[in-house]
């Protein structure tokens, strides 16, 4: 959480550490948080007949404020992410061999992707 670290780095190149999030507080206040983030999840999947693996993540990721414009943004911050396991889906499909463009992938994409869960 030290911005002095040597392991800590300018990951958006902004002359900042870690990697810069715009904030707005009511409205009103804008800052700057100085954040490092370290992604850690695994995937929960069942393999379907149609060779599609679908299930869910779980995701155990860490956040570290290490900075902020203003003092009062300079506060830990580690936001737990959604357990619902409805919310974090994971649909993996496979592409047919005759299709070898992304062009012709998203001509077909209603046809090989089911729709986006709706919130």
């Amino acid at each position: 959480m030290d911005p002095r670290n040597p392991l800590v780095n300018d990951d958006d190149g902004d002359g900042k550490p870690g990697v810069t999030v715009f904030v707005k507080l009511f409205g009103l206040i804008k800052g700057e948080i100085y954040i490092a983030r370290r992604e850690v999840f695994e995937n929960e999947l069942a393999l379907y007949s149609d060779g599609s693996l679908r299930g869910s993540v779980i995701d155990n990721s860490e956040q570290l404020v290490i900075g902020a414009s203003l003092r009062i943004l300079n506060t830990p911050n580690n936001p737990s992410q959604w357990d619902d396991p409805g919310l974090n889906p994971v649909i993996l499909i496979p592409i047919p061999d005759d299709i070898d463009t992304c062009e012709e992938l998203m001509a077909n994409r209603d046809s090989l992707f089911p729709r986006e869960p709706a919130f």
